[in-house]
């Protein structure tokens, strides 16, 4: 093999490399991207979660209103 045809090898290996490097870098932005939307996504549902957990006990029952509370401590003195 020539050195004229080496190089000229060199140089389509090379093309195709950085095309496919460009690709990915595209890839690897759009992922990132995609990455952030979710993260975000998953923040807010764990604050709704957290939300649910304080508010949940109150409309069960398992705690009582402040006015109950209050009546109860009335009737004890």
């Amino acid at each position: 093999m020539g050195d004229g045809v080496l190089l000229g090898e060199l140089e389509r290996r090379e093309t195709a490399i950085r095309e496919r490097v460009a690709e990915l870098r595209v890839q690897v932005s759009e992922l990132s991207d995609q990455l952030d939307t979710f993260e975000e996504m998953l923040s807010q549902v764990e604050i709704a979660r957290k939300v649910v957990r304080t508010v949940e006990p109150e409309r069960s029952g398992t705690t009582r209103p402040k006015s109950e509370a209050k009546s109860n401590l009335t009737r004890s003195q």
